[in-house]
């Protein structure tokens, strides 16, 4: 990084410190940047809107809005909510951020921009609480499988791609060879490496570490879990069980519960696949008028 980037990071790694301190957010642990801005007095909106990643209005009312395409994936939905906060924090006025690859194309180098990615990358993933997910799952990240990379990935709600590239560029906990073998890995291979059958849908893998938040998943998405995970509600099904593992289906909106025989337990929150509407309410239960 040149000197003026490391100062823009510094001041970015110093906001999101100050925010998850806050919101009293655990350091240790990842969370959901949605939640993160709805309780600190940001509204945050999915809109089915294709030539976009995000819009931030701060003079909205009742409250600072920030609105999301929904048609984007959902880790790039939470890197692009946290960039749109970033802009919030750092009062940048308001802003309209363009799809990704044409911003790209487009753009030379912008501070308020760089200052943006910069937050949302450490409010999503903090250096302490990537540490302690490797640390506590026994794991180094030069040396872990691109499958375990994955579900970490998973872990702090963004995509295989921005976890491996911000362990590199921003982290350092990553060598430059390192990261292009992770990358030589697609979300796709993965995906079936790990479920062991073709996964055209988003995967979610959660372990007896997952702590910190609940596990967020939109209809027709997969999560693998330990082997004889106990499940409530009707927002998920099991899909299949095993001593090893149980596979679970995302069925509906609403909020269930998994649990195993160690104790460990978490709530999984659904949302309807293209769900259009505040965030708050996006895990409502849907009601059949029929």
């Amino acid at each position: 990084m040149t000197s003026n980037r490391k100062m823009l990071a510094l001041e970015a790694i110093s906001q999101a410190l100050k925010v998850r301190n806050r919101a009293k957010s655990d350091p240790k642990s990842p969370l959901s940047v949605f939640d993160l801005c709805e309780t600190l007095g940001v509204s945050v909106l999915l809109q089915d809107i294709p030539s976009m990643e995000g819009f931030y209005m701060p003079e909205a009312s009742p409250r600072p809005t920030i609105i999301l395409s929904s048609l984007r994936p959902a880790g790039r939905r939470a890197m692009t909510c946290g960039h749109e906060f970033g802009h919030h924090e750092f009062k940048h006025g308001k802003r309209w951020d363009e799809l990704k690859e044409e911003r790209t194309q487009s753009r030379r180098f912008e501070p308020e921009e760089f200052l943006a990615d910069m937050f949302s990358a450490y409010i999503l993933m903090p250096k302490t609480a990537v540490e302690f997910a490797f640390r506590a799952r026994g794991l180094l990240p030069e040396s872990c499988s691109a499958e375990q990379f994955f579900a970490l990935s998973t872990y702090f709600g963004v995509s295989y791609e921005a976890f491996v590239t911000h362990l590199e560029r921003t982290l350092s906990l990553v060598s430059m060879r390192r990261a292009a073998d992770l990358a030589a890995h697609s979300p796709k291979e993965l995906r079936q490496s790990l479920l062991g059958e073709v996964c055209p849908q988003n995967l979610i893998l959660a372990d007896a570490f997952w702590i910190g938040r609940a596990i967020d998943a939109e209809v027709g998405d997969s999560i693998l879990l330990p082997g004889k995970t106990s499940i409530e509600g009707n927002s998920i099904k099991v899909v299949s069980s095993t001593s090893k593992r149980t596979v679970l289906s995302a069925v509906s909106s609403g909020i269930g519960r998994v649990a195993d025989s160690t104790g460990w337990c978490a709530f999984v929150r659904v949302m309807s696949k293209g769900y259009v509407g505040r965030v708050a309410f996006r895990h409502d239960e849907e009601i059949d008028d029929e």
